[in-house]
């Protein structure tokens, strides 16, 4: 199996036959989709996901536990190489899987990530700038949304998604997670994926509160991590400033860094 596609949900029936048509859309790759219900308790959600599942889709059905378990289990049910996550009220673009396998297959990078197209409800404080990769700001702010393709080694490198993060940004911790155990991360800079605003949704409950208890909890898992990366990124921001302060030493160093022999 090329690709698997985990879609938790909790009472998002009304959506998620939108998330299914578009994954119908996706040709010349082999998928699979496992919905994981989390335990929901809306019965149009409960009579929906008996129907998807009786037109041979897989849907695991457990206690409430929230998206980050919802997702180790799907995973862990799953068989593909690589992994994509999708929200259940979200929808993709075929583009963004062909894309996305074919960079990951040719083995430069790990996880491929897009940018979304916001619809829905107009809350222009929910639509999130997604950005060119770059590690050290992961300690700070999340600008990875969880539908990203990834290889199916990362998750079992990093021991799957951190379901004690308080506030349900368990993908953040995920992708700072891999870029601490080396993996690489490729930005496509293209709307791949539909991410649906809702005023009711999880993340609308988020806040500023709320985001800082998250960043608080990444810094102390991470904290040995962190302490690294600032100390690295102030010692290379003094370089740089005294390479600016003295040019020709900093062109002779880049020119004995050039020419000096390689080591066999």
């Amino acid at each position: 199996m090329d690709l698997s596609i985990i879609i938790p949900c909790f009472n998002h029936g009304l959506y998620i036959d939108e998330a299914l048509e578009s994954i119908k859309t996706i040709s010349g790759i082999k998928y699979e989709v496992i919905i994981v219900n989390d335990g929901s308790t809306d019965s149009f959600t409960l009579k929906k996901l008996g129907e998807i599942k009786l037109k041979g889709i897989t849907v695991i059905s457990q206690q409430n536990s929230g998206p980050a378990v919802s997702r180790n289990v799907g995973i862990k049910f799953s068989t593909g190489k690589y992994i994509l996550p999708l929200d259940a009220d979200n929808k993709l673009k075929a583009e963004y899987v062909h894309r996305g396998i074919e960079i990951l297959r040719k083995g430069r990078f790990d996880i491929v990530y897009g940018n979304p197209i916001f619809f829905g409800e107009k809350i222009p404080s929910r639509e999130f700038k997604v950005k060119p990769f770059n590690g050290v700001d992961l300690f700070i702010y999340n600008y990875i949304d969880t539908c990203a393709i990834f290889k199916r080694d990362v998750w079992e490198n990093i021991g799957g998604y951190d379901p004690n993060i308080p506030f349900h940004q368990e993908d953040w911790e995920f992708w700072l997670h891999a870029y601490i155990k080396d993996f690489r991360f490729c930005h496509i800079d293209k709307g791949l994926y539909y991410y649906r605003i809702l005023e009711d949704s999880v993340a609308s409950k988020l806040g500023a509160d709320n985001d800082n208890l998250n960043q608080e909890y990444i810094l102390k898992k991470h904290f040995n991590a962190f302490t690294k990366t600032m100390i690295a990124n102030y010692t290379f921001g003094k370089m740089y400033q005294r390479d600016l302060q003295h040019p020709l030493r900093a062109s002779l160093k880049f020119l004995l860094h050039l020419f000096k022999p390689s080591k066999r």
